[in-house]
């Protein structure tokens, strides 16, 4: 409903979806409850508090220290939706082995975002090589558009002197 759009909750709802890494999901031709999450944003956090929002596709550089990784998820659905796992991991071309770190959201109400903080004790080695941290929510059932659950992100990290 168009109208809906001018009330607070409409224009919240809308402000969210545009804020979303992919497209909102959509309704069943069944009648069936919309199910679905989605990436709102992603942080890189700094021992000193300095945040720096990650961008899918736009290289990023990040001094190099402890990080720590903020992934806001939203649930898009119509549902309460529990036990969601939200996975981080950090992979570099001159390390084969990839850092993962994984943390499980209890519960989003439907149309409310939930933060996860997945903390890293810095990358081992520090490269200025192109690198990624990619993010994957678990998908719920009867989810039908998962492309916004899993988001790449290009970084650099920085060694400052």
């Amino acid at each position: 409903n168009n109208a809906n759009i001018y009330s607070p909750a409409g224009a919240q709802t809308a402000w969210n979806n545009l804020r979303r890494v992919g497209t909102p999901v959509t309704a069943g031709t069944d009648g069936t409850a919309r199910r679905g999450l989605g990436i709102v944003q992603t942080f890189a956090v700094r021992s000193s508090g300095q945040r720096i929002q990650l961008q899918p596709g736009a290289t990023v550089p990040i001094p190099a220290g402890d990080i720590t990784f903020e992934v806001t998820v939203q649930n898009g659905g119509e549902t309460i939706e529990s036990g969601i796992d939200v996975t981080v991991t950090y992979s570099t071309p001159i390390n084969a082995q990839a850092k993962t770190e994984k943390k499980t959201i209890e519960t989003i109400e439907p149309g409310e975002d939930n933060q996860v903080t997945l903390t890293f004790a810095g990358p081992d080695p520090y490269t200025s090589a192109p690198s990624k941290v990619l993010v994957v929510v678990s998908e719920v059932q009867d989810e039908t558009r998962t492309s916004n659950n899993k988001a790449t992100y290009p970084i650099n990290f920085t060694i400052s002197g």
